[in-house]
């Protein structure tokens, strides 16, 4: 084995080390995680009809919402009458959700390029089977005695 080859096999061992590593630490962020609310928090802008209304002039009403998928639709939920205390738990397990969501990405991501790393492994520590020399090991050898 040359030492280019060991060089090589040294580097893909420090990449599957890196690998797993960022993968272990994310592992972690999501065994910790806390509650969490699926969705997404925005602001719906909107006009009420009534034409007296500051609305009718373009300054529109604004309402907050949580905006989330279930079964396969959209529903969304009106947080207007949220006091300001249940409003901001919620929005921090909206934000909890996207960081688990965006580290089980990352680790799908990672496992995934581990796997390619575990392969290119395989392929430089892969020896192939010389040959027997001549006058070696022969089966057919075995069966005549």
């Amino acid at each position: 084995m040359s030492k280019q080859d060991k060089n090589q096999i040294s580097a893909l061992r420090q990449n599957i080390v890196s690998i797993i590593t960022k993968v272990d630490r994310l592992v972690e962020k999501i065994i910790n995680a806390k509650l969490v609310t699926k969705g997404t928090i925005c602001e719906k802008r909107r006009k009420c009809g009534n034409a007296k209304c500051r609305c009718a002039k373009g300054e529109l009403h604004v309402t907050k919402i949580l905006s989330f998928s279930h079964k396969g639709k959209s529903r969304i939920i009106h947080l207007s009458k949220y006091t300001v205390l249940e409003l901001s738990k919620l929005e921090k397990q909206v934000k909890e959700y996207q960081q688990f969501r965006s580290s089980r990405a990352k680790i799908v991501y990672y496992l995934k390029m581990l796997i390619k790393e575990l392969n290119r492994m395989e392929q430089n520590i892969l020896m192939e089977v010389a040959p027997p020399t001549k006058g070696g090991y022969d089966e057919r050898q075995e069966k005549k005695d």
